[in-house]
C-alpha cells in the first residue's frame, strides 16, 4: 500500500528561527505517512543565529538550501524547482503539525482530479482557530477566515474557498506546472493569494480540510511590525495591478492606512505598483492606468500634507495659549508686588513723620526701628519672589524656544515635500494645474458648503489609532463660538466602513458665548456608549448601530449642525477596529 503513495516535498523557509525549528522538524518526524515517500527541504533566507549548525546537526535528513536574499517568495521557488514529489506542501517554520496532517491533506486533494491545492486548519496553542482559509474583504483585503474565533466545529467540512494559508499548504505539482510558482514580486504576504487565483483560472479547484490541523505561533520569524504593515499595504497594491489593473485608481487608497507611511515608503509603494503594471499589461494598457491613477496620488498626498498642517497648527496654538496663560500670571504677580512696595514706602514715610514726632521718646523710636526692620526682611522676602519669577519665565522662554524649534523642523520637512523631484517635475506642474481646474469647475457647478464663521469644530481626535473590540475606546470632540450669544447647535458622529454609515450617535448642546464646549465620549464598538459634555456624565440624543463589526478600517466623521439643522463644519478621522 506505502509504495503505491506518491512522494511529497515539504518546503519550509527558515530567517534566524532556529528556536521554532525543534517543533516544526521534530512532528514532522512523527508523521503516519511512510518517510521514503517524504523529502524534506529548509530554505534559508541569511539567517546568523546558527539555524544552519543546528539544522545540519540535529535533523540530517533535512535538505538545506541556501537563498542568496531574504525573499520568501523566491526561497519556496528555489525548493520547490529542486524537488521531485508529485505534491508540494508549503510549512511556516513556526508550526507544529498533528500525526495526520499530510495523510488528511493527501485524502482531501484525492477526492476530486481538479483540486490542485488544499490548505489545513490553522489553530493557535489555545485552541483558537488562527486559519480556515480565506476570505476575501472590501477594497481589496484578504483575511484568514474564523481568525481569533473559538474552534467550536464551525468549519468543519472539506470545502471550496477562494484562497489558503500559505502557513500550510499542498499543491498539485501538475497545478503548479500550468500556474506557475510564487510571484517573486511579492516577497512576502499575499503570495499565496496569487497563487491560488491563477490555480482558479487555469480551472483548478482550491480545498479546505479541517482534519488536517496545524499549531502555528503567529509571526515567529520577529518580524518587525512596521515593515510588515509596509508589505501587507503594498502586496494588496500589486495584487490589483496584477488582476485588476482598472480597479486600482478607484481602490489604491483602500482603508486610509496608505496616508500615514512616510515619503520613502510611500514612493517605495508608488515605484513597486508602477513596475507590476508595466511587467504585466502591455504599455499602452499601463499608460492608460498611469494616467487614471495621477488624481488618485493627488488625493493620498492631499491627505498626507494636511495631517502634517493640522499637527503644526495644533502645536503652535497650544504654546501660544500656555504663553498667554503664563504672561497673565507673571502680570497678577507684578501687580501684587508693586502694590507691597506702594504699601512698604508708605510705611517708610509714616515711620519718618512719627520719628520727627517722637524725637523724645527713644522707647518708642526703638519699637519703630524693629517694626521697620521686619518690614524691611518683609520687603526682601518679596524681591526673592521677584528673582523666582523672573528664573521661572526664563524656563518658559526656553521651552517656548524647543516648540519653536519643533515648528520650524515640522516646516522644514513640509518644505522638503514641496521640494522633492516629484513634486517639482510631477505634481506642481502636472497634477496642480490639473486639480484647479477641475476645483474651478466644481465651484462652478456646486452649491456653496454653509459655514459659520462663529461655530466650528476645533478638533476631533480619538485615543488611538487602533480602536479594541468590546472595551473603552475615548473620542474627544470640541466645538467653538466665536459669537457673543450663546448658540444651539448639533453635533454627530458616523462611523463608516466602505461607504455606509455603520453606527451613528448624534447630541443637542448649548454652547455659551465665546466659549468652547468640549465632549468626550467612549464607545466599545459594540453596544455601549457614553458621553461626557463639559465633565458632566450625560447619554446620546440618537444613537444607532450595526453590530457586529468587521476588523478593519473605519472612517469617523463629526458633522456640527445649527439650530435650523444646517451642516456648518465637519471633520474625519481614520481608525482601524482589532478584534
Amino acid at each position: 500500500m506505502a509504495d503505491k503513495l506518491p512522494l511529497v516535498s515539504v518546503v519550509t523557509v527558515n530567517y534566524n528561527g532556529k528556536e521554532l525549528l525543534k517543533d516544526c522538524f521534530s512532528s514532522l518526524a512523527s508523521l503516519d505517512y511512510p518517510k521514503e515517500k517524504l523529502e524534506i527541504f529548509m530554505v534559508d533566507n541569511g539567517s546568523n543565529d546558527g539555524s544552519l549548525e543546528y539544522v545540519n546537526y540535529s535533523y540530517p535528513q533535512v535538505k538545506v538550501i541556501k537563498n542568496d536574499t531574504n525573499n520568501y517568495a523566491r526561497a519556496n521557488n528555489l525548493a520547490i524547482a529542486e524537488s521531485r514529489g508529485e505534491f508540494v506542501a508549503i510549512l511556516n517554520n513556526d508550526t507544529k503539525v498533528d500525526k495526520s496532517w499530510l495523510s488528511e491533506l493527501m485524502k482531501a486533494i484525492d477526492t476530486n482530479d481538479k483540486a490542485g491545492a488544499v490548505g489545513s486548519k490553522v489553530l493557535f496553542a489555545d485552541g483558537r482557530i488562527n486559519s480556515a482559509g480565506h476570505s476575501e474583504f472590501p477594497n481589496y483585503y484578504w483575511a484568514d477566515r474564523g481568525f481569533l474565533e473559538e474552534d467550536k466545529g464551525q468549519y468543519n467540512k472539506v470545502e471550496k474557498v477562494p484562497s489558503i494559508s500559505n502557513s500550510s499548504a499542498l499543491y498539485r505539482r501538475a497545478a503548479l506546472d500550468k500556474a506557475g510558482l510564487f510571484d517573486e514580486d511579492f516577497h512576502m504576504y499575499m503570495e499565496d493569494v496569487d497563487l491560488n487565483i491563477r490555480l482558479r483560472k487555469k480551472g483548478w479547484l482550491v480545498l479546505y480540510a479541517p482534519e488536517s490541523r496545524v499549531y502555528h505561533l503567529l509571526h515567529g520569524s520577529k518580524q518587525d511590525a512596521q515593515e510588515r504593515q509596509f508589505y501587507i499595504e503594498r502586496n494588496r497594491l500589486l495584487f490589483l495591478a496584477k488582476h485588476f489593473p482598472e480597479k486600482l485608481p478607484e481602490f489604491i487608497c483602500g482603508f486610509g492606512e496608505i496616508t500615514k507611511f512616510n515619503n520613502a515608503d510611500f514612493q517605495k509603494m508608488l515605484l513597486a505598483v508602477f513596475n507590476k503594471l508595466a511587467k504585466e499589461h502591455s504599455m499602452n494598457k499601463a499608460k492608460i492606468i498611469f494616467s487614471r491613477l495621477k488624481d488618485s496620488i493627488e488625493m493620498i498626498e492631499g491627505y498626507r500634507q494636511h495631517h502634517l498642517r493640522v499637527d503644526l497648527r495644533d502645536i503652535s496654538n497650544d504654546f501660544q495659549k500656555q504663553l498667554l496663560a503664563k504672561d497673565e500670571e507673571i502680570r497678577v504677580q507684578q501687580k501684587e508686588i508693586q502694590a507691597q512696595n506702594v504699601q512698604v514706602e508708605s510705611l517708610f514715610s509714616e515711620l519718618k513723620i512719627k520719628d520727627s514726632q517722637i524725637k523724645g521718646r527713644q522707647e518708642l523710636i526703638a519699637a519703630l526701628e524693629k517694626e521697620a526692620q521686619a518690614k524691611d526682611v518683609q520687603f526682601k522676602t518679596r524681591q526673592e519672589l521677584i528673582a523666582a519669577l523672573e528664573k521661572e519665565a526664563q524656563a518658559k522662554e526656553g521651552q517656548l524656544r524647543i516648540k519653536e524649534r519643533l515648528i520650524s523642523e515640522k516646516n522644514e520637512e513640509l518644505s522638503q515635500i514641496y521640494n522633492s523631484e516629484a513634486h517639482r517635475f510631477f505634481v506642481r506642474p502636472v497634477i496642480w494645474p490639473l486639480f484647479s481646474f477641475i476645483k474651478s469647475v466644481k465651484r462652478i457647478f456646486s452649491p456653496p458648503f454653509k459655514y459659520s464663521q462663529n461655530l466650528c469644530l476645533a478638533y476631533f481626535s480619538a485615543q488611538s489609532k487602533t480602536a479594541r473590540y468590546r472595551s473603552p475606546n475615548r473620542y474627544n470632540i470640541k466645538i467653538t463660538n466665536a459669537s457673543a450669544k450663546e448658540e444651539a447647535v448639533k453635533f454627530r458622529v458616523e462611523i463608516g466602513l466602505d461607504k455606509a454609515v455603520w453606527v451613528y450617535f448624534a447630541k443637542n448642546l448649548v454652547v455659551p458665548p465665546l466659549c468652547s464646549t468640549k465632549v468626550v465620549f467612549t464607545y466599545d464598538w459594540q453596544e455601549r456608549i457614553s458621553c461626557c459634555v463639559n465633565g458632566e456624565e450625560t447619554g446620546p440624543d440618537e444613537f444607532s448601530g450595526n453590530s457586529p463589526h468587521p476588523a478593519g478600517y473605519y472612517s469617523l466623521s463629526a458633522l456640527l449642525y445649527d439650530g435650523k439643522g444646517g451642516q456648518i463644519d465637519r471633520l474625519v478621522i481614520f481608525q482601524r477596529l482589532e478584534l
